[in-house]
């Protein structure tokens, strides 16, 4: 029992032997009456001396309980209890000297004294022991004075008689008191664990993980009676490392910043007792030299980890005194460290989630800024238009870039949802690399907007054969160039690609602005757009290295960066790279293939109809145009096509009522079916009803080339842009 419920026990005994003292000199005064009747009937000649004592008695009964009442002597109770029934033993003692009563009769009152205030006051074996030796005296007293009472009981058996009951009342007494030490002990143990859970459920909310180790601390100092602790803590997802040392002193608690903490760190890190909180001694080998020398004895180690991440640690102590902790606080600072640590990662998780809302809430901020530019735009030129302007060739224009600008923005945030929701995948197939990249040249060339910068590529031979996803690659590429063009104000652009023993590498490297140091940390997050933004007055909402990434992840490679600010940038994507690459079909066979085909386009929207047919109609396909579910199934069993590409989205009957009708046909069960949609949650159902290639929407007419031509053709390999059914 330490010092605080030691001293909180005696309080307790003192305020309960004052509570019974009173109740003690009551029923002591009830017992003398009784026997002051019986003396005066059968000895009234003892009357007077009998009024004499029991007005002592009286007497010292009524200054024993004044003395409990006063503040002053409060403190005192217990030895002014002693006291006063020692004073009662003397009363007694004077009575039978006086009266010359029975030493057997006398005996017995004693012995019933000693036992009785044994069991009414809880003051221990000391004050007992004074009790015993009163008794012991008072008999002793009464047979050397002489008595000559009537009576047969020997001297001898009186005194062993008194003796043996002083001697039983004082074991009793020290068992008792033992008994209710270990009692209180516990009680007070529970009780201080019972406020400890009420404290934390009450404090350990909210999400301030400095507020909670504040609590923590201060109640791990509180709880164990400690007197200083070491706290040492790792930011989550980071490499910081904090830590303080708080000390109690005089009713409050200092906190000292730590200066060096990566030793300690490294100690608590290592703890091998993950389950909970455990007592370890200074001197032990790995102890760190901080501890050693901070005058240790016992050492109390908790543990702070959420999901077998260690969180931070705790280590305290009594200074040199020992500390002699159960197995129920060991129990009960394992408690209090997981909470700890659960109420810990919560705040940081609080701290991520709300810095992504605010993140979210630029990026809402911002797109709708883009969004409204460009059809902003779009509603001026209109207007135009309608009152019949001059110059309706330069507004169409107009009109087409920024609806071009405006689908691109639509574009990214289809592409970024995709890739959060995990439904992009990849479809790999052999490409020729130097014909992708001739084709991205007429892209290049629309972005440089007539700047002095030069466009090159080169492809080594050893990397002029790839196998992956082309319109993903495509995607990458368009993104890296674009940046590279919205940076850039003359120089180069330059695009290579290679082979690096195992992968293939494709640089895209400009002369632009370059990336400050500052930035190349997050220049791959979702919606930062860096400082060289701002400098440039470039547009975008801040997603296409983010998208760009993860494809190239899809892809099984990675995409790296190098730059320095003012000396331009190189993105590297490394994708990896194949042994046994199978031939490759040119872009004119895919065209011979679509010759004198019959392609039935079912789709309810006039642009992407009339735009797709007139594309492959170019690459002198037969097109038969349907403008909802049941024309399309009555010119299907018209033409008997070789490919149908059918929208989902149809007026009356839907594009997988469609299908499934198809596909019940006989005639037509074996027609392929490109299904054209935005909605990818209907993928599944299309794949179990039978379609044979899948075309994300929206698409540009020319990427339905790639698409229909092998299964024209009647090709085993998959269609580029397209998910194999």
């Amino acid at each position: 029992m330490d010092a605080h419920i030691e001293e909180r026990y005696r309080s307790e005994t003192r305020r309960l032997v004052a509570r019974r003292g009173a109740f003690g000199a009551m029923l002591f005064a009830a017992g003398v009456g009784m026997g002051g009747v019986l003396e005066v009937h059968y000895h009234p000649e003892r009357l007077r001396y009998l009024l004499l004592v029991f007005t002592l008695e009286l007497a010292i009964c009524l200054v024993a309980n004044a003395c409990h009442r006063s503040r002053a002597l409060r403190r005192l109770g217990i030895g002014l209890t002693c006291a006063a029934c020692v004073a009662l033993v003397a009363c007694v003692t004077l009575y039978g000297a006086l009266t010359g009563a029975n030493r057997a009769a006398l005996a017995l009152l004693f012995i019933a004294f000693e036992l009785t205030t044994a069991l009414l006051f809880p003051w221990g074996a000391g004050n007992q022991g004074l009790m015993a030796i009163a008794c012991m005296l008072a008999q002793t007293s009464l047979v050397l004075g002489g008595s000559r009472s009537e009576g047969t009981l020997p001297v001898a058996y009186g005194l062993y008689a008194v003796a043996a009951s002083g001697l039983l009342s004082i074991i009793g007494a020290a068992f008792l008191d033992r008994q209710r030490r270990t009692v209180f002990g516990q009680r007070e143990q529970l009780d201080r664990h019972l406020a400890t859970f009420r404290d934390l459920t009450r404090t350990l909310h909210g999400f301030d993980s400095q507020r909670v180790l504040s609590v923590v601390c201060t109640t791990t100092l509180e709880t164990f009676r400690l007197r200083r602790l070491w706290v040492v803590w790792q930011t989550l997802g980071g490499g910081s490392v904090q830590g303080y040392l708080v000390r109690a002193a005089g009713g409050s608690i200092t906190w000292e910043p730590l200066v060096e903490t990566r030793q300690l760190w490294h100690w608590m890190a290592g703890w091998r007792h993950a389950a909970g909180a455990f007592l370890t001694s200074s001197a032990a080998a790995d102890v760190p030299s901080a501890l050693y020398g901070a005058n240790t004895t016992t050492l109390l180690c908790m543990p702070l980890g959420d999901n077998g991440e260690r969180l931070g640690a705790i280590c305290a102590d009594r200074g040199r005194a020992a500390l002699p902790l159960t197995e129920r606080e060991l129990a009960l600072a394992s408690v209090l460290a997981s909470g700890a640590a659960i109420a810990m990662a919560n705040a940081w998780l609080y701290d991520q989630v709300a810095a992504a809302s605010a993140e979210k809430s630029v990026f809402l901020a911002r797109i709708a800024h883009e969004l409204r530019n460009p059809l902003q735009a779009i509603l001026w030129d209109v207007d135009a238009l309608r009152e019949g302007a001059d110059g309706e060739r330069m507004q169409l224009e107009r009109v087409r870039q920024n609806s071009l600008m405006t689908l691109d923005l639509a574009k990214e945030l289809q592409d970024f949802a995709e890739i959060e929701t995990r439904r992009l995948t990849a479809n790999p197939e052999t490409i020729n690399l130097t014909q992708t990249l001739d084709h991205l040249e007429v892209t290049a060339r629309a972005l440089l907007d007539g700047r002095p910068i030069a466009f090159r590529t080169d492809v080594a031979p050893a990397a002029a054969v790839v196998v992956t996803d082309p319109f993903r690659l495509r995607q990458i590429l368009t993104n890296l160039i674009s940046n590279a063009a919205k940076f850039t104000a003359s120089g180069a652009i330059e695009v290579e690609a290679s082979r690096l023993g195992t992968e293939i590498a494709i640089s895209a490297r400009d002369t632009g602005v370059g990336i400050d140091a500052t930035d190349l940390t997050r220049i791959f997050a979702p919606f930062y757009r860096g400082s060289a933004r701002a400098l440039t007055g470039a547009r975008g909402i801040g997603l296409g290295l983010a998208i760009s990434q993860e494809l190239a992840v899809i892809l099984g490679g990675r995409l790296e960066v190098e730059s320095v600010a003012g000396g331009g940038s190189t993105f590297r994507l490394l994708l990896p790279a194949h042994s046994d690459v199978p031939a490759l079909a040119g872009s004119a066979e895919e065209s011979a293939a679509l010759r004198g085909a019959v392609v039935l386009l079912i789709e309810d929207d006039p642009s992407y109809r009339t735009a797709a047919a007139s594309v492959l109609r170019q690459h002198g396909a037969n097109v038969i145009e349907a403008s909802d579910g049941f024309e399309g199934l009555r010119r299907a069993r018209e033409s008997r096509p070789d490919v149908i590409v059918l929208d989902l989205g149809l007026p009356g009957m839907d594009g997988l009522h469609v299908l499934t009708h198809l596909k019940r046909d006989r005639q037509l069960s074996g027609v392929p079916v490109v299904i054209a949609t935005a909605d990818g949650d209907l993928e599944t159902r299309c794949r179990e009803a039978g379609c044979a290639a899948w075309l994300s929407k929206p698409y540009t007419p020319m990427e339905l080339i790639p698409v229909l031509a092998p299964l024209v053709r009647g090709a085993s390999c998959r269609p580029a842009h397209a998910r194999p059914i």
